[in-house]
């Protein structure tokens, strides 16, 4: 064998006498969306999983702060943000 014959070789007959073949690469965004989904839901899980009190005893308390504020909530974002939105 000389080095003309090495060079008529392609990729794939040195893989195959080796024994070996190339990988097919996973496309599309089926891998990547399925990834985001499992971890949205792993996300979900552990947030109700590890959140300090139930879903109606956080909004009775979140209704009680907001009754005790003198002002209304959204004369509150006003003055953070601006009346016209911060623009």
């Amino acid at each position: 064998m000389q080095l003309s014959d090495l060079k008529a070789l392609d990729v794939d007959a040195v893989l195959a006498a080796l024994g070996l073949q190339r990988r097919k690469a996973a496309g599309g965004m089926g891998p990547a969306l399925g990834g985001l989904v499992v971890g949205a839901v792993a996300g979900s899980v552990g947030a109700l999983l590890l959140a300090p009190q139930s879903g109606a005893k956080f909004r009775e308390s979140l209704r009680t702060r907001l009754m005790a504020e003198p002002r209304h909530p959204s004369k509150l974002l006003d003055e953070r943000v601006g009346p016209n939105g911060g623009h």
